[in-house]
């Protein structure tokens, strides 16, 4: 059998990268320590990629990286294998489109906590204001304080919530009707 010079140049590649391949995972087929110091992507030795296996595995466990790197990975890895860095890439970007949909911003959170804060403080005056206009407690009995606050209530165009804020500050039933 003639073997020309070029195919024996690819044979011996090929038997020299199959001798690196197996000097780089232990017999049962874990990355050892010096593979995944030499070939890491992030950090020291995280995410070791040197051949198709472990590109496909540093795909699937991207997630467990930061942010930041996970798009290091993919490039790497799409070196040994491209479609499933093709496939790594856009469910990516659909995540991040999803997230960018529920994302809100600080000064958004910032005003609605604010806008709550007030809602609050508002009704809780006008509890006040309700238990004032009648005149403060006098030693009246739960039933006629809460009609005392009702008729007073219709006068001044207020809600229930306002009649029941009112009864909280007296030291009856509860201070806030929604809790």
């Amino acid at each position: 059998m003639k073997i020309t010079s070029r195919q024996l140049q690819k044979f011996i590649q090929e038997e020299i990268q199959s001798l690196s391949e197996e000097a780089n995972r232990t017999p049962k087929g874990n990355i050892t320590q010096a593979a995944r110091e030499k070939y890491a992507t992030v950090g020291k030795d995280k995410f070791p990629i040197f051949d198709k296996e472990s590109a496909e595995a540093a795909i699937d466990l991207r997630g467990h990286a930061p942010k930041a790197d996970r798009a290091k990975i993919i490039n790497k890895a799409a070196k040994y294998a491209p479609k499933a860095a093709e496939k790594a890439r856009e469910a990516d970007k659909e995540k991040k489109k999803k997230n960018e949909n529920r994302q809100i911003t600080k000064s958004n959170l910032l005003n609605i906590i604010r806008e709550e804060v007030a809602k609050e403080m508002d009704r809780h005056q006008k509890g006040e204001k309700l238990l004032q206009s009648i005149g403060g407690l006098k030693g009246r009995s739960k039933e006629d304080l809460r009609r005392a606050l009702k008729k007073a209530a219709d006068e001044k165009g207020y809600e229930e919530t306002d009649i029941n804020d009112a009864m909280g500050l007296a030291g009856y039933g509860k201070v806030h009707s929604d809790s």
